[in-house]
């Protein structure tokens, strides 16, 4: 799990609706915000009942894409707020799977200060 500070807050959440950039995969959307400064970036995960009537299994793929975002943080530029909203079809992938689709939507976006190569190499 990420850190209070690297989390978007309910009130800075609440401003953020309606602006910035929406990038997609199979598994999740992104919605990415550029900050007024050149603080950290800070994410959110979203996961609707649409994706599970059961909080345990919403919590479950919350934290499954909180514990890629870790690894990540390192590797993307400072200044941004990145929300991800879950689709229906992580609920069935294994952890390796969404872990590369949130790898590969940071570079399709281009915010990756280093290239960002898998476990596995294929990105």
């Amino acid at each position: 799990m990420l850190s209070k500070a690297q989390r978007i807050d309910k009130t800075t959440f609440k401003t953020l609706t309606g602006r910035g950039m929406s990038y997609h995969s199979p598994l999740l959307f992104l919605s990415l915000y550029k900050q007024k400064e050149d603080k950290p970036t800070r994410y959110a995960v979203l996961c609707s009942k649409k994706v599970s009537s059961r909080a345990v299994d919403r919590n479950r793929q919350r934290r499954r894409v909180y514990r890629s975002l870790q690894a990540l943080v390192l590797h993307i530029q400072p200044g941004y707020f990145c929300v991800f909203t879950l689709k229906k079809e992580a609920k069935e992938v294994l952890f390796d799977a969404l872990d590369i689709a949130v790898k590969k939507l940071f570079k399709d976006v281009g915010i990756t200060r280093f290239p960002v190569v898998s476990a596995t190499g294929s990105l």
